[in-house]
């Protein structure tokens, strides 16, 4: 959501809590800075260090928000909502930002060459900011299952509401190249069930 979009949903629900989910911020191409709203006073944003440094597993992650939302938030947290593996963990990787900027930028490449290789062979994608996107493949469950046999996982968007797209992330460019190879077999073999 713009920026415009966010303050017309806070100006709509007045005295209401707004939650923002910036799990996936860092990878936003085009984003702008919610903590800026914060100082409204019923404003959270939730955001993702699991995501950001790739520690699947880890489950870390923080709020962000005025004083007396967190002083709230305390007072209904376990004292043992995030386990000591994970606090090691997030306080090392903050010492390494210069990764993130690393990891950042080769998704970004990784995004590129995918969108590049699908629209080439007539799947382009749908525009998004962050580092997945929609694909229409005709049926997604046969596509999906299709590209289990190469070993290779894609979500069936089916489940909510598409049955035609599966969404792909851009992940370590030697994956996205065994994919686009694996989709280009599935296409060189008119395995593709693409509709109009």
């Amino acid at each position: 959501l713009s920026r415009q979009e966010v303050e017309t949903v806070l100006t709509a629900i007045g005295d209401g809590l707004l939650v923002l989910d910036e799990a996936y911020l860092s990878f936003v191409e085009q984003g702008w800075a919610a903590i800026e709203l914060i100082h409204k006073g019923n404003v959270i944003l939730l955001r993702s260090m699991t995501k950001d440094y790739a520690l699947t597993g880890l489950r870390l992650g923080y709020a962000v928000a005025d004083e007396e939302i967190v002083s709230a938030l305390r007072k209904v947290c376990p004292p043992w909502n995030v386990n000591i593996i994970a606090q090691q963990v997030g306080t090392r990787v903050l010492e390494h930002e210069a990764a993130l900027d690393e990891s950042k930028q080769k998704i970004s490449e990784a995004k590129q060459f995918l969108w590049q290789g699908l629209s080439q062979l007539g799947l382009p994608p749908v525009p998004s900011d962050t580092h997945y996107f929609l694909v229409k493949v005709g049926n997604a469950e046969v596509f999906r299952a299709r590209l289990l046999k190469h070993s290779i996982q894609v979500r069936d968007c089916a489940s909510f509401g598409f049955p035609e797209y599966v969404r792909i992330a851009a992940r370590a460019l030697p994956e996205c190249r065994k994919l686009m190879a694996a989709v280009k077999e599935l296409k060189d073999k008119g395995e593709l069930m693409l509709s109009a």
